[in-house]
């Protein structure tokens, strides 16, 4: 089935589009982009590259749907044909793709010239904003919070939410939106930093309770995002780039976007060259645009200023501290190189645990997630003291944090891979069913 879904997705742009004009370079990029994001900086680029290198260039923009579904078709296309898989960028998704993109070999290193690295500082509050060995490279820095719709609020008079474990309130009942973190790397890296927040029984107690009041996970948070925008949802979990988009397009007297205090992390949205690519000048180009003063502004600047987009707003902090002073006021973003909020946070744990947690969510929070529902609306209504002792049997968690770093190891294993969400599956239809 693989050459099928290689071809479905490799082959479409052929199908559909335009062919490459003579004499144009090209430019093969998967990214889970939206459609505006990838507007904006297809257009600056053609016309920086047109300008600086007095050549055309075509952009052919690939989407697995989403940045856990485009790793893993990633992973899987590297398998069939180790040399190169036709493409030559991964672009967003966070640098959790990038860290096992390097340590599987699949990527190649890049030099950007000095003027543009010496802008860029090496890491932020420990973070690193680009890899030691220039294998990839933050070209714009997310921050992890909650959108909410205020007016929704206000009608249907719900508490307000200004932390994670707000989120779970029983109050909330059907008013919260996620993504689904098996095939949303936004989703999956929210759920991760509640999870290191607050420690793995309480965080675990906090994300299941906050799954009963879900109404719907989509498999791109960007849908969640829309739903809150809509008023389908009050509250939705969201990375700054949607959460803020929708903000300045509706307006502050409807949207609202926090960063919760001391419970969020400042992470790179990262982009690496492929083994083998096939437009590797190209590719390297495109990072140097992009940490440029000319890429770096279209974050910076509103849409229809100077340096800033055209058609679609995509506001996004930059990675170049000299540029915060363009910020103009009401964007919502902060400068985090003089404002830190970000909590300590184990990048390396959540690369190395990445798949087995997926697994774990999907399996008992997500597959039965109408018997989680249902239960939780029995709970939700009991007296307070019959309530904190169903909710404690109710959100325990499945298994010890120590026992699942250990599977991590051995997650390749299909069949037992299988075994074990199937298992696990089992096991929270069986919890979920005894409170109905």
């Amino acid at each position: 089935m693989t050459w099928i879904k290689a071809i479905l997705l490799l082959g479409i742009a052929s199908l559909i589009g335009v062919l490459p004009s003579s004499g144009a370079d090209n430019l093969v990029i998967i990214s889970s982009h939206w459609e505006g994001y990838r507007f904006e900086i297809e257009t600056r680029f053609k016309s920086w590259y047109e300008t600086k290198y007095n050549t055309q260039v075509n952009l052919d923009w690939r989407d697995a749907g989403g940045g856990s579904e485009s790793l893993k078709f990633v992973l899987s296309e590297f398998k069939q044909e180790p040399s190169g898989i036709g493409i030559d960028l991964f672009f967003g998704g966070g640098n959790e793709p990038q860290l096992l993109l390097k340590k599987e070999k699949l990527l190649q290193s890049y030099r950007p010239p000095l003027d543009i690295m010496d802008q860029i500082p090496p890491d932020i509050s420990g973070m690193p904003i680009y890899d030691p060995e220039f294998y990839w490279f933050g070209n714009a820095l997310s921050g992890f919070g909650i959108l909410s719709n205020k007016r929704v609020i206000d009608i249907k008079k719900l508490p307000p939410v200004n932390s994670w474990e707000d989120l779970a309130a029983p109050e909330l009942f059907t008013w919260v939106g996620s993504g689904d973190p098996r095939g949303s790397g936004s989703a999956q890296k929210l759920y991760e930093i509640i999870l290191q927040s607050y420690g793995w029984e309480k965080g675990w107690s906090i994300i299941t309770r906050m799954a009963g009041n879900v109404r719907v996970f989509h498999k791109n948070s960007s849908t969640a995002v829309k739903d809150t925008s809509l008023g389908d949802v009050a509250y939705c979990l969201a990375i700054d780039v949607y959460g803020l988009y929708q903000v300045s397009s509706v307006g502050t007297d409807s949207m609202a976007f926090l960063y919760p205090k001391g419970a969020t992390v400042i992470n790179p949205d990262a982009i690496g060259i492929f083994k083998g690519a096939p437009n590797i000048q190209t590719a390297q180009r495109f990072i140097d645009f992009l940490l440029s003063t000319e890429g770096q502004s279209l974050w910076v600047q509103p849409r229809g200023k100077p340096g800033g987009p055209t058609k679609f707003e995509i506001p996004r902090m930059s990675v170049r501290p000299d540029l915060y002073g363009a910020y103009p006021p009401g964007t919502g973003f902060l400068n985090p190189f003089t404002q830190p909020v970000r909590m300590h946070f184990d990048d390396g744990l959540a690369s190395r645990r990445r798949h087995v947690l997926q697994g774990l969510l999907g399996a008992t929070l997500i597959d039965p997630h109408s018997d989680l529902t249902k239960a939780w609306n029995k709970i939700r209504i009991l007296p307070p003291g019959q309530r904190d002792t169903a909710i404690e049997q109710f959100a325990a968690a499945p298994i010890s944090e120590n026992e699942l770093n250990s599977l991590a190891a051995d997650w390749d294993n299909a069949v037992k891979r299988n075994k074990l969400i199937l298992h696990w599956q089992r096991e929270a239809m069986q919890k979920y069913r005894r409170f109905l």
